[in-house]
């Protein structure tokens, strides 16, 4: 057998059952599924489940870590100039459409995904607006992560919800980094977020 068609056959069997995995969870409590449902929907022998995972939960870390993993990927990739922007959030959407069944559950949640997911963008985001990173647990860190994630929190409904544009989310988060909310750390809790302002 040639191994490249052996790779894409187990590549195929893997996804499948993390699919069959995901369908049920979107339904129920992680904790009424078995093996043998997440094998008899993905039409493969229950034995076939452990040459690929361990446990049932080992299938919802491997979604969660592909997903982180994919956002890095986005994050890493794009720069913050207006053209890399317009790009990154292409990109955003596109991660976001392609992932939607996994992340519309995954982000719902109030869950350690969840923020990971979010602190992954709030570090991208800071490193693009140009924000001082802080100590860790200090005041000031504690102030700008809770201010870049709400802004985070606006982008993702935007992504889930099409309730306005990605480019409108950015230009309004932008603005409001410009002309209000770096004033406003400075002057109300003497947090300098970048050089200039």
């Amino acid at each position: 057998m040639n191994l490249a068609i052996y790779l894409e056959a187990r590549k195929k069997t893997r996804n499948d059952i993390v699919q069959a995995f995901w369908e049920i969870y979107a339904q129920r409590d992680i904790t009424s599924i078995t093996v043998k449902d997440i094998a008899r929907r993905a039409g493969v022998h229950r034995s076939t489940f452990y040459v690929y995972f361990d446990c049932i939960f080992d299938v919802l870390a491997a979604v969660k870590q592909e997903q982180l993993e994919k956002l890095k990927t986005v994050c890493a990739t794009f720069i913050s100039s207006e053209r890399g922007y317009a790009e990154f959030l292409a990109a955003m959407k596109k991660l976001y459409d392609e992932n939607e069944n996994f992340l519309a559950v995954l982000l719902r949640q109030d869950s350690d995904f969840s923020s990971e997911y979010r602190q992954v963008m709030i570090d991208k985001l800071r490193g693009d607006i140009g924000w001082h990173t802080y100590p860790a647990g200090s005041k000031s860190e504690t102030i700008v992560n809770s201010v870049l994630d709400g802004m985070i929190r606006f982008f993702i409904t935007c992504l889930q919800t099409r309730v306005c544009t990605l480019e409108s989310a950015y230009q309004f988060a932008s603005h409001s980094v410009d002309k209000g909310i770096a004033p406003a750390l400075e002057q109300e809790f003497g947090i300098k977020v970048r050089d200039v302002l």
